[in-house]
């Protein structure tokens, strides 16, 4: 670790007020800031982090597991088998790691701190028993394909609506019976399944989203009159789907 950089990087972070007025100590509560440092998802900030943690006698790794929930990735993520990695060496991986699978899992639920690992591109959460994803996920601005299919997902974060790259959303196969308003945000989408929902409606914004490709909808609860809708937008703007008019 090299003192003289994180010496330069926390007098950075005073400069910008990052601790506020140190010398009000009754105010400073340097965990929180420390955790604040750590969910900004920046390896300069992880090293900022541990450097300061190590200066205060502060242990590292129990920070780590309370801010990321170590344990549920170095148990859930396929890649993470080995359990003997050294934990710092598996943060900096998952800071830094395009992709992510924790599919086919039985998992019944995904922790906040998915959202603070800003370098993935994919997250592949499929196969599991999800009833809601977290709001987080919105934090991860450069994520280009999501699969979140054959879940117990009864509806999607807001949230999600800000992924503004992404591409590819699968969320078949679940319980969802509505969709956010703002979806029509996703304007990078191109694929996008959620045929086998509850869907009975969607959303006025969806019909603003101009790269999409592909779309299925099947077997949904939609009306004829929406069925209807949704075939001239989408036979409009030639794009493949599996929508039938019903007679």
């Amino acid at each position: 670790m090299d003192i003289s950089k994180i010496n330069k990087i926390m007098k950075k972070r005073l400069n910008e007020g990052f601790f506020g007025n140190i010398q009000e100590e009754e105010e400073f509560d340097i965990k929180s800031k420390l955790t604040s440092l750590l969910k900004s998802g920046t390896l300069d900030n992880l090293e900022l982090a541990m450097g300061i943690s190590e200066g205060l006698g502060i242990n590292f790794e129990v920070l780590l597991e309370e801010v990321f929930d170590l344990s549920f990735w170095i148990k859930n993520d396929w890649k993470y088998d080995d359990t003997s990695k050294d934990k710092i060496e598996i943060i900096t991986d998952l800071l830094t790691k395009s992709s992510i699978d924790i599919s086919l899992k039985s998992l019944v639920k995904i922790p906040p701190s998915i959202g603070y690992f800003k370098n993935i591109v994919e997250a592949d959460l499929h196969g599991n028993e999800l009833e809601n994803i977290p709001p987080t996920i919105g934090n991860l601005n450069r994520l280009e394909n999501l699969w979140v299919d054959s879940n117990r997902l009864i509806s999607l974060p807001n949230e999600i609506c800000n992924l503004e790259n992404l591409k590819l959303l699968q969320v078949n196969n679940n319980l969802i019976s509505r969709l956010p308003d703002n979806i029509g945000n996703l304007q990078k989408l191109e694929i996008f399944w959620a045929d086998l929902n509850y869907l009975q409606y969607i959303p006025t914004s969806f019909f603003k989203l101009k790269n999409l490709k592909d779309v299925q909808l099947n077997f949904n609860e939609f009306k004829k009159s929406e069925i209807e809708k949704l075939n001239l937008f989408l036979d409009a703007n030639n794009i493949e789907h599996d929508l039938q008019n019903l007679s």
